[in-house]
């Protein structure tokens, strides 16, 4: 393991969770990240008013890609509007510390994800 690196994120980047395409989603979305070429995207499905199923692609660097299987594994199971409520440093807790010029990768991930559940929840 190298020296500095948080076991939240190592853990998720080594293996990510959820990574794929959710069959029968209920609501899909991308996003691209305005600083980089990070993109995101997101599907999920819908039982009896929680995320009973959410996946993403990643494409871009370690920390978007681990940022969004955490982002996947601590929001299954949860309704939309408990996501919607909480803020980014729940990604950074389950990641761990990261440099400042990485930080802006967990939020671009926890932004797509909201933004996608805002336009999904606007729609419905």
């Amino acid at each position: 393991m190298k020296a500095g690196l948080p076991m939240g994120f190592l853990r998720h980047f080594r293996a990510p969770r959820n990574v794929g395409r959710v069959e029968d989603a209920d609501w899909e979305w991308e996003r691209k990240s305005p600083w980089c070429q990070d993109t995101v995207r997101f599907s999920l499905r819908l039982k009896h008013g929680r995320l009973e199923a959410l996946r993403f692609h990643a494409y871009g660097c370690g920390v978007a890609i681990a940022a969004a299987s955490a982002a996947t594994e601590w929001a299954k199971g949860k309704r939309p509007k408990a996501v919607l409520e909480a803020r980014v440093a729940v990604l950074e807790r389950l990641l761990g510390p990261l440099p400042e010029r990485k930080r802006r990768c967990v939020a671009f991930v926890w932004e797509a994800l909201v933004s996608g559940l805002k336009e999904r929840e606007e729609r419905a």
